[in-house]
Parts: structure tokens; sequence; C-alpha cells
């Protein structure tokens, strides 16, 4: 059973109705979600400060002491609910089956929290974005190494996701205590500075997946800046020491290009602003880890790269190299960002795929916002209607044959439209392009068994669907899919 409390009559609700039998109901309580927002939100649509916000939270102790099989634990404005009474840290810390924590609003008394708590954690998710207008010791408004922070948990910490942390070698290198996670196969970096592979990989030598997104730090900028991206790459390229088994790599350009990373991946997932310096980095990353699998993410909302996409820089953005080993792509743009009718950006996909000598998968999205936003985004609005309309399905039909002629290899296409999908095979008889349109069941498993699957990163924040309902009660298998998967 999971419980989600999203307002301060939900924890009421929740708390009387735990209290009616607090030994049974804990017992089947395995996800317990508490995001009670900082701000409420007034008649006019302003928001303000509550300063009695938390001021029930404390009815939460007795009960979270009872909880004895809890396995899934989410606490936004963690920070905030951490001071409304100091038994909580307590409480919190003394839970011994939680193997899935995440928390938001960061400060110290969450630091103490994900520090000490006595659970096996596997999955971790920490913002370390301070509270509103709250700054660290210092004036800092970011944490420095939070490598010390998971130290506990170095034996069973399997996939971590860490947001707004400084994670630069002078930081990490001063702790005495060498940090090693060897079970973490999965690495989310979101908005942290980074200088030096080699820290993540000493950390976290046995990872799988890595996502790295978000701004780095402006070198010009700050007391004590990041690396420019091209020194950054000069840095860590010559360095050899990576990942021997890392398979799927996802993140902003920028970020990629600047890790220098040296090791062959199966797919590389890139976000990007098309740029002249776009083309050239982008070559630089695939002809370093040598992906069979590629997909490009451009000018969607979401992703903090929005920016029209000039569909000639797509004609460029790939250019054959004898040993390139790209055999599925996948390209995904955004509905806001195209600014030229779609019959030129269908011919620089053609333009594109031409020089891969053995490319055979070829997929294509169309949407307003970023995959892991698809759920938070209403009907489409005029100007994208008027969009869509020109990608129909006799268009799409004509794109997916010019394909199939320019590009010989091509054996699968695929187009996701909003959403509308097609799915087609393509065979050759003497030379001639045949094609057989594959029912939505068969699109699907074929995307999934060659590994496509449309793919987006952790979100930074979640949605606050705040309403004035009672607690919300959820089956365990009800849980958000893992993009780490």
């Amino acid at each position: 059973m999971g419980v989600s409390i999203r307002t301060d009559k939900h924890l009421v609700s929740f708390c009387l109705f735990m209290r009616h039998n607090l030994p049974g109901c804990a017992h089947y309580l395995t996800k317990l979600s508490i995001c009670i927002p900082r701000c409420i939100i007034d008649s006019n649509g302003g928001s303000a400060d509550g300063p009695d916000t938390f001021k029930l939270c404390p009815l939460l102790v007795p009960i979270l002491s009872q909880l004895s099989h809890l396995d899934d634990l989410s606490i936004d404005y963690c920070e905030e609910l951490l001071e409304s009474d100091e038994r909580l840290l307590d409480t919190f810390s003394a839970l011994k089956t939680v193997r899935t924590l995440r928390v938001t609003s960061f400060g110290f008394l969450t630091y103490d929290l994900v520090e000490t708590i006595q659970s096996p954690l596997v999955n971790v998710h920490v913002d370390g974005a301070c509270p509103a207008g709250e700054t660290l010791t210092g004036g800092s408004h970011i944490m420095p190494n939070p490598l010390w922070m998971l130290n506990r948990h170095q034996a069973t910490l399997e996939k971590v996701f860490i947001r707004y942390f400084d994670l630069r070698a002078e930081y990490v290198r001063s702790n005495p205590t060498r940090s090693v996670f060897p079970r973490v196969s999965a690495l989310a970096l979101i908005e942290c500075c980074v200088d030096e592979r080699s820290v993540l990989v000493d950390a976290f030598p046995n990872l799988r997946y890595l996502e790295f997104t978000g701004e780095r730090t402006d070198a010009e900028g700050g007391n004590n800046p990041l690396l420019h991206i091209d020194e950054a790459y000069e840095l860590n390229n010559p360095d050899l020491r990576c990942w021997a088994h890392l398979d799927h790599v996802y993140g902003d350009l920028d970020a990629l290009y600047a890790l220098g990373l040296r090791c062959s991946v199966t797919r590389l997932d890139v976000v990007c602003v098309m740029s002249e310096d776009t083309i050239i980095n982008m070559r630089i990353v695939i002809a370093d880890v040598l992906p069979s699998r590629l997909i490009v993410h451009c000018g969607l909302p979401g992703d903090r790269n929005e920016s029209a996409i000039f569909y000639n820089e797509l004609t460029y953005l790939l250019h054959y190299e004898p040993d390139h080993t790209i055999t599925h792509i996948g390209v995904d743009l955004g509905l806001g960002s195209l600014s030229y009718d779609p019959i030129l950006y269908q011919k620089a996909t053609v333009d594109m795929l031409k020089p891969l000598k053995v490319v055979r998968f070829f997929t294509f999205r169309l949407h307003a916002v970023a995959l892991e936003y698809e759920d938070e985004h209403g009907p489409p609005s005029a100007a994208h209607l008027e969009i869509l309309a020109k990608f129909h399905g006799k268009f799409l039909a004509f794109w997916a044959a010019r394909l199939a002629e320019g590009v010989p290899t091509l054996e699968y296409l695929c187009f996701r439209v909003w959403n509308k999908e097609v799915y087609w095979h393509v065979s050759r008889e003497q030379g001639t392009p045949q094609y057989t349109r594959l029912g939505l069941d068969a699109g699907h498993a074929l995307v999934k068994a060659e590994g496509m699957q449309w793919h987006g990163g952790v979100k930074p924040a979640r949605l606050l669907a705040v309403s004035d309902d009672s607690f919300e009660v959820k089956d365990s298998a009800d849980d958000p899919d893992d993009r780490a998967d």
C-alpha cells in the first residue's frame, strides 16, 4: 500500500486513519510520499509563504516509528519539514527498511537524514537545491561533495540521482576517507559541478548508465569557476581510465564533451542546441564513444535547450568516418522550434543518414516537450496543431519512401508525431524497397527489442498537483517507471 500526503488535510486524514489501527495499518504501508508545499495559493492565484504549513507535521512522529515495512520514502520540502519538529529527523533516521529515498529542498537537516538513516538504501535521489532565499554556510547555494553524505550506504547503493552538488576534484579529494560505491550501476548528475572524470570513475567504478544534464557554470563567473569545456576535454580525454561496462549515456552535449569519455557505449542520447560548435563537438563525442545507437534531442522545452532548429544543421550533424558504428539513429525535435517547412527537415534527415554505411533503424519523434514532461503537458495549442497538420499520414509515408530510397541499408522506420505512431519494415527485392506497415503492438515490440525506446532524463522536480482531497492511497504496483532501466 502506498500513501501520498500533499496538504494539511491529507496529513490529518492519514494520521486519523493510521491511529485507528496503527500496528495493522503500519504493516501494510510500503510507500510514503510527503509533498506539502511551502507556499500557499490565494484566491487570486498568487502565492505566499504559509507560516503554518508544517504545524501539523509533528503528528507524524508516533506513526513513523511504527512503519516496519516501509520500502519507498519521498519527501519534498524536506528541510522545512524537518525544521517543524526536531523529533522528525531522529524518527526518519531510525527507519530500517527503506530501500528508495527521494528528498528535495536541501539543508543541513536533510544532509543529516541522508547520512544517518539506518536503512539499506539501494536507490537515492537527492535534490541539493536550498529552500528559496536560503544559502549554506559562507553564502554558497551549492553543497560540496555529496559522497561524504552517502558514505554509510557504500555497500548497498545501486542507483544514485543527485542534483546541484559540487563534485570538483579539490572538494572530493580533500576528504581523507575515500568513497567508493561498487554496486552503483546508474548515476544521474543534474546541474552538478564536475571537472575531472576520474573523480566519478574512482567513486562509481562499475557504471552501466550515466546521465549528466544541466547547464555548466560559466567559466568566466564565480569565485571558483569551472574549466571551459575545451579545457576540461583536454584534461579528461587523455586519461584512459573510464568505465569498462558503460552501456548507455544520456546528457547535454557540453557536459558530455567536457567529460572527454574514452569508452565504447551501446547507446548515446545527446540533448543539444544546433550550432557550428554543436556539430564539431558532437562528432568528437561520437568518435570517442563509438555508439551503435545515437539519439539526438533538440529544441524541447524542459531540456533547457529550446531554440530554433535549422534544417541544414541536421544535414551536417554527422559525417562519415571509416570506423562509424551507428546502426540505429533517432531524432527527437521540439514542435516550437521548427522554423521551416517540414519537407526541408525530411530532406535533411535523408542527407544526414546517407553517409552512414551500416545504419538500419531510424526513429523520429515530434512533440512540444521532452519525454519526461509529457505527463504534465495538455493538448496541443493552436500553433502546435498548425504544425502537426503538416505531418499527416501521407507525408510520413512519403518521408519513409525517401529514406528507404536514399539509404539502402535501412530496414525499420518509426515515426511518433505527438500521439500518432507509424512503423514500417522495409525489405528489398532486386533492389526495390517494399514496405510493410506494422501494427502498434508489433511496432512497440520492435522498438523494445532494438533498444530504441524513447528515453527521458530525471526530472529536476515533481509536478505538485495539490488538492483538498483526502490523502491518496495507492497500490505499490503504481510506482513511477525507473528511467535508469
